[in-house]
Order: C-alpha cells, then sequence, then structure tokens
C-alpha cells in the first residue's frame, strides 16, 4: 500500500466498519426509528409500510456497499479480514433485482407508467443493469478459473 492511498484506505475502513454494524443492526431488528422527509414534511417510514421490506434493503444496500468497499481496499493493497465476497448470482437473485428495480421505476413515476415511453425506459434501463451484472459475473468467473 502506498502512503499516499492512506487518507482514502482509513475511510473505506471506517465506512466498511459502519455498514457492517448497520446491517447487524438490521439483521438483528434494532434498527429503529426511519424517517423520510418529503417537502419539509417528516414521516415515520414504519407507518407507511411494514418493516421488513426496508430492513431487508438495508442488509442488501449494506452488503453490496461492503463487497464493493472490499474490492476497492484490495485493489489499494489492503488485506482485508472477513471479506464478504461477490456471491455468484442465482436466477432467483436475479428475478428479485428485476423486481426492486421496476418497483423503484413504479415509485420515480408517482406510480403511474403514462406515457407509454416511461415503461420502455423503465424496462431499458433494467434490462441494461442486469445485463451489466451478469457480464461482470462472468467476467469474475472467467478470471478465477
Amino acid at each position: 500500500m502506498k502512503l499516499d492511498n492512506l487518507e482514502e484506505v482509513t475511510t473505506l475502513k471506517n465506512d466498511r466498519e459502519k455498514a457492517i454494524g448497520l446491517r447487524t443492526a438490521a439483521r438483528c431488528g434494532r434498527v429503529g426509528d426511519f424517517y423520510i422527509w418529503d417537502q419539509g414534511a417528516k414521516f415515520n417510514v414504519w407507518s407507511v409500510i411494514s418493516e421488513e421490506p426496508v430492513r431487508s434493503a438495508i442488509i442488501v444496500a449494506c452488503e453490496e456497499f461492503i463487497i464493493a468497499t472490499d474490492k476497492r481496499l484490495r485493489q489499494l493493497g489492503v488485506v482485508v479480514s472477513d471479506p464478504i465476497e461477490e456471491s455468484p448470482a442465482t436466477i432467483d437473485d436475479w428475478k428479485r433485482c428485476a423486481e426492486m428495480y421496476s418497483r423503484a421505476w413504479l415509485r420515480e413515476l408517482g406510480g403511474k407508467l403514462l406515457p407509454k415511453r416511461h415503461f420502455i425506459d423503465a424496462l431499458v434501463l433494467t434490462t441494461r443493469h442486469l445485463r451489466e451484472r451478469a457480464e461482470a459475473a462472468i467476467e469474475t468467473a472467467a478470471d478465477a478459473s
């Protein structure tokens, strides 16, 4: 590791520890109050939706962040204790990912897919993202062999 990268490594390690703590809290159900803001109004998320989908999203987001952080730390020449390796995707993983992105687009469009081009845009972007993930997984598998 070069000394030029010391600040980046320190920041990455600190952020990684925070993400691990948040993931652990979400797994144990200790996320606590979770608020969102909309045009200056504060809403408690649990009063709007059930806690489980939000907890699941937090866990997935933390794990994706930790995987990306571990990868960057390895690029910088840092040995990571207990790294989280990116697992090979299954068909169910791809379906969940596609569903997650479709729902995100529905939220972004206010629940309306009018005009028809919005729906087409959502499908194109979702498909592009899934293709990129599949290509990255194939490339990783090829590098490993």
